[in-house]
């Protein structure tokens, strides 16, 4: 098991040593020519723990030196491990900090990649701009977008059909699909994710549409196959699972 060294632990072990020592060389009066009152043996290991070395106490046994001796050295140890656990310590805050970022940035593109998908599909609805204000602001929502195009299927027909017709629509949803997959693929590449499968369902993700747009199988009826893409991601559902009760996209993110 790797034990986690902080700064914090390992200033109370050094600043430990101190008295420990302390108490040691004050009941030993051996060690000296004259007995070290309690104010001194501190004082000495101090002095003798910071590698000072004023000289001007000094142990006469050889069991006083090795003592002294392996003050010191753990003194110097313990001061490495010290301004390294620092080290360690801000790299990681600022690694954190970093990956905070990059989830972060993630989360406020998906929720603009659901806003720009909900004002296409709007515009398909409208076969213009000219669109429902009031649904822009909360059809985004995914259980907000599937009840609207569950319980009104034929409006996602629409969609669907205009899509097939106008091509100028069916690029739009592409360009917004493919500037969230890159997003997707930049937060993979610059966060260290542990969790296998957050790892492999955005990668699948993130993957999907260049395969809409390269691969044979999907050229016969791209609208098809973007359209149930698209459904997937906006309203949650799944041919596996059914539709989802959580946004399962949002809840991978927050686990990146």
């Amino acid at each position: 098991m790797k034990i986690k060294l902080t700064p914090r632990t390992v200033g109370i072990f050094y600043l430990t040593l101190v008295p420990m020592f302390g108490i040691i060389y004050w009941l030993a009066d051996s060690l000296w020519k004259v007995p070290l009152g309690f104010v001194e043996s501190l004082y000495f290991s101090v002095v003798t723990i910071t590698t000072l070395g004023y000289g001007d106490i000094s142990p006469i046994t050889d069991v006083g030196r090795i003592l002294t001796g392996t003050q010191a050295m753990l003194g110097i140890v313990a001061i490495g491990i010290f301004l390294n656990s620092v080290s360690e310590s801000r790299a990681e805050l600022q690694e954190k900090k970093r990956h905070d970022a990059v989830v972060e940035h993630l989360l406020w593109q998906y929720r603009n990649f659901r806003e720009s998908v909900t004002e296409i599909c709007l515009r398909a609805i409208a076969g213009g701009y000219n669109t429902d204000w009031k649904l822009k602001l909360h059809l985004p929502e995914m259980l907000k977008f599937r009840e609207y195009f569950r319980d009104n299927s034929e409006k996602w027909y629409v969609v669907l059909n205009a899509l097939e017709s106008d091509d100028g629509l069916l690029q739009d949803l592409l360009v917004e699909t493919n500037m969230f997959s890159e997003q997707v693929t930049f937060a993979l590449n610059n966060t260290s994710a542990n969790d296998h499968e957050v790892l492999r369902f955005l990668t699948r993700f993130s993957q999907h549409p260049h395969r809409l747009n390269n691969l044979d199988v999907y050229s016969g009826d791209k609208v098809k196959y973007i359209g149930g893409f698209i459904y997937e991601v906006m309203a949650g559902w799944s041919v596996i699972d059914g539709y989802r009760d959580n946004d399962i996209f949002l809840e991978k993110i927050k686990k990146l």
